[in-house]
């Protein structure tokens, strides 16, 4: 043990040190997914903002309040994650999914408060569906199933002919 100016200087046992390089390494490596929130309810989509500034591999780069409007955001943004509502004024989500351009197909996570529309999201190949009001242990069940697609389709895993879990 070494003293510095009459206190015992913090020397980090190499365990410690090897868990530091270790989680530098992972945030290093993260792949930033690209992310749309699509509601007509703006506190809804406050609400997971709020829950999504918090992770670090997921940046926001847009927002949209209507199905018509998403398939413009999605186009000229081209997210690599939509959590979109499945209610709302004109296109529904659903649609929205299904007039995506197969050339730049976003991984999609339904948010909503219809419970009985959820055998519907995985048809087109949703990645999770959520329930409002979203809690943060399933929001992150859900990030974990998106991050799983991700890593799937770089490796080359897709499962379902060609496409990824997740991509309609």
């Amino acid at each position: 043990m070494r003293l510095f100016q009459g206190r015992v200087a913090y020397r980090p046992t190499t365990s410690t040190l090897v868990r530091e390089r270790r989680k530098r390494a992972a945030v290093d490596c993260l792949t930033v997914m690209r992310t749309l929130i699509v509601d007509d309810e703006p506190l809804a989509i406050e609400g997971l903002r709020r829950l999504l500034e918090h992770e670090p591999d997921i940046e926001i780069v847009g927002e949209a309040r209507d199905g018509d409007e998403a398939l413009t955001r999605i186009q000229d943004l081209q997210p690599d994650l939509v959590f979109m509502d499945v209610e709302m004024p004109g296109r529904d989500g659903f649609d929205v999914v299904h007039r995506t351009a197969l050339e730049h197909q976003p991984l999609f996570v339904f948010v909503t408060a219809h419970s009985e529309r959820g055998p519907e999201a995985f048809d087109v190949n949703a990645v999770d569906y959520l329930l409002k009001p979203v809690m943060p242990a399933r929001l992150q069940e859900a990030l974990r199933r998106v991050r799983l697609s991700l890593d799937d389709e770089r490796d080359g895993g897709d499962e379902d002919a060609g496409r990824a879990p997740g991509r309609a």
